[in-house]
């Protein structure tokens, strides 16, 4: 089946908690495949409302629409149509407490501006039952949703989805992230391709330094952005694509 009809929704709503600004909103997300696949966090598609969205990759500006989501684990999937290659990041589905984790994404953009931000951090051990959730603490901000925690080879070892209640600022300095396992299980349930990392990309320490694996992950991480709201006649999610 066709993945556009078998799972069209009008959206995008990322954020930690949500971000809101001049009657939008904003997050992250990162390219799974080279054909223009982005994952995300799927509460960012959870709206009963058809919700006009941009892409920001780079210097370009797409439109998108979403194509998959599992609700239960917060988990989703969307598109941009581009003739380009788009350079993703392979998925791991190990990982091991204590391993060094980076949290990546456009958090803030009110207060700063459309800037990618690395959070170094390593995988906690879990304080509650979720076992398609890794605990890591690494920071996370209000529009960090939906980007990706890669381990130091770059690999994608989740989607950042929750960050811990701070008192004392909007950040987080424990965040969850949704386990890679379970975005492969949603993309092949909708025939997508993904990519799985190797032994060699998990342990032959490819970056010295966390700065230079961010710079390397930096244009598989996209920022986007909520520019009109169409609520529908039903109050149900809107059939038509964008």
């Amino acid at each position: 089946m066709n993945y556009i009809n078998k799972f069209l929704i009008g959206v995008l709503l990322f954020s930690l908690s949500t971000l809101s600004f001049a009657g939008k909103w904003s997050g992250s997300g990162f390219f799974i495949n080279g054909n223009g696949f982005i994952a995300t966090a799927g509460h960012v598609i959870e709206s009963k409302h058809q919700l006009l969205i941009k892409v920001t990759w780079g210097q370009s500006t797409y439109y998108a629409i979403a194509i998959a989501a599992d609700f239960t684990r917060d988990a989703g999937i969307i598109k941009i149509f581009t003739n380009e290659i788009t350079p993703h990041l392979n998925l791991r589905l190990d990982g091991q407490i204590g391993m060094g984790t980076l949290s990546l994404g456009f958090p803030l953009a009110r207060q700063i501006g459309y800037k990618m931000v690395a959070g170094p951090g390593i995988l906690l051990d879990h304080f509650y039952t979720k076992d398609f959730e890794w605990q890591t603490s690494s920071q996370a901000c209000p529009g960090n949703s939906g980007g990706p925690l890669v381990d130091k080879n770059i690999n994608a070892i989740g989607i950042i989805t929750t960050g811990w209640f701070n008192p004392f600022s909007p950040c987080s300095t424990m965040s969850g992230a949704v386990k890679a396992s379970v975005l492969r299980i949603l993309a092949h349930e909708y025939g997508i391709h993904t990519h799985l990392s190797t032994l060699m990309d998990r342990f032959r320490g490819r970056f010295s330094e966390w700065e230079q694996a961010a710079q390397a992950a930096k244009p598989s991480v996209v920022f986007i952005e909520v520019v009109e709201i169409i609520p529908t006649e039903q109050g149900e999610f809107a059939n038509d694509t964008l």
